[in-house]
């Protein structure tokens, strides 16, 4: 039920609408950071497991005798 003032009566109590223009609080300000803290830690895992593949194909060519098993310089 709408009422008078753009107030909305939901189950005895008023909510105000949504204000696009509020500033963010805290609780946005978490899920920000929330996410982004997500995306650093995938970023650095995905670093440190193809660090650890390029070790162990190294590894794997010392293991196996030869002697050429430097990665090609760039």
């Amino acid at each position: 039920m709408v009422g008078q003032g753009g107030l909305e009566l939901l189950q005895g109590r008023s909510v105000m609408p949504a204000d696009k223009n509020r500033p963010p609080d805290s609780s946005d300000r978490a899920t920000v950071a929330a996410l982004i803290f997500v995306i650093v830690l995938v970023a650095v895992c995905v670093w440190v497991f193809s660090e650890l593949k390029s070790r162990n194909d190294e590894l794997n060519c010392v293991v196996s005798g030869r002697t050429n098993c430097a990665p090609p310089s760039q």
